[in-house]
């Protein structure tokens, strides 16, 4: 209506006529759209809610629907569910997966999964906790870190982390001919040790000693010498160890592992005795030798003929021989040797055997005496 002034008693006031809602004197054109008037066109431009209207959020481009989004963003009322505007977050480094954005876990697989510009860092923590061992991820793969104290990793398995323990003498008794394990006194009446040992990596082998002590004989005519050394392993997988032998009279271990006393080398079992007596020539060490005479000689061993100790004879000197009645000084009795102290100190060297590797199958060594 055109007149020459507004009517303000019949609302005849308003120059513009583009208002879409004039009950409601927030909604006119010009006004910015506003979120807290949901469904409203506000500014009457014929569109509700629009981008960038008052109160709006915003809202990231989000390609793997993880939550966070990443490049383009809009100030919108309500999420865009059909463009993929729905994250509230950004600094997603890859919006194709969805395992992989801020706050994620970094796992050990060389991708940066928590997108926070490294890759696998601090990924060790995502890797499984095994047995006597810590855990870390080196080139994109979960591995052993340190061992707990006297563990090893023999098969290098990560499943099963530091699967071998070493023995109770590790770091301690047995690494050199010096040091070594002490198995004491083993009597020549059926005495018997033995020990549960393993070799873990750094150890070429283990020391063992012990004296094999030669019980006294005290008959004339019919002693027996009971003394015979044995050393053997009782357990033994798969024939993977061996031992050297070394024997000494002296108790200093000067020369302990010289091959002047070695008596036998890279074998499973080994004997020393002389509880037996031959009219032939001995096949090993452990008998004294009666010379080219009836009568015995005495001589260190190992001999020639006859040989063994018994039986054997206390006596030293023959006064009267009841065949030719001579005196025969320094000799023992017919048909039998001297009796003589054969005892002595052993060293034993448990190693690996050749072309064997190592293992977290341990071995069990027996040394016995007059058995």
């Amino acid at each position: 209506m055109c007149l020459c002034s507004p009517d303000a008693t019949k609302k005849l006031t308003a120059k513009d006529n583009s208002d879409c809602n004039d009950n409601n004197s927030a909604v006119k054109p010009g006004v910015k759209d506003s979120c807290n008037t949901a469904g409203i066109d506000d500014n009457c431009d014929g569109n509700t809610d629009s981008d960038d209207s008052l109160n709006c959020t915003t809202y990231y481009f989000d390609g793997d629907s993880d939550g966070v989004g990443s490049g383009a963003e809009r100030c919108m009322c309500n999420a865009d569910v059909a463009k993929k505007y729905t994250a509230k977050k950004t600094g997603d480094c890859n919006d194709s997966d969805n395992t992989i954005k801020p706050g994620a876990t970094e796992l050990c697989n060389g991708v940066d999964d928590d997108c926070a510009g490294g890759v696998d860092n601090g990924a060790s923590v995502s890797c499984p906790k095994v047995s006597s061992a810590t855990s870390v991820c080196s080139g994109a793969k979960c591995g052993i870190g340190n061992c707990t104290t006297n563990y090893f990793d023999i098969d290098k398995n990560f499943n099963n982390g530091c699967e071998c323990k070493a023995d109770d003498h590790y770091g301690k008794k047995g690494n050199t001919c010096g040091n070594y394990i002490d198995l004491g006194d083993i009597a020549d009446n059926n005495t018997a040790k033995s020990d549960a040992g393993n070799l873990m990596p750094g150890e070429a082998g283990q020391w063992y000693r012990f004296r094999a002590v030669d019980g006294a004989d005290t008959s004339t005519t019919n002693s027996c010498d009971n003394f015979h050394v044995k050393v053997e392993f009782t357990n033994n997988p798969s024939g993977t160890y061996q031992f050297d032998v070394f024997r000494t009279t002296s108790s200093s271990t000067t020369g302990c592992g010289s091959s002047s006393t070695r008596i036998c080398q890279n074998e499973t079992v080994h004997e020393w005795k002389t509880d037996f007596y031959s009219s032939s020539a001995a096949s090993g060490p452990g008998a004294l030798t009666n010379g080219t005479g009836t009568y015995g000689r005495v001589k260190p061993s190992p001999s020639t003929k006859p040989s063994g100790e018994c039986k054997c004879t206390t006596t030293s000197n023959v006064t009267k021989y009841p065949v030719d009645g001579k005196t025969y000084t320094g000799y023992s009795l017919p048909g039998m040797n001297r009796c003589v102290n054969n005892t002595a100190y052993y060293y034993v060297y448990v190693h690996y055997a050749a072309g064997k590797n190592a293992t977290c199958s341990g071995y069990t060594l027996k040394v016995q005496n007059g058995f």
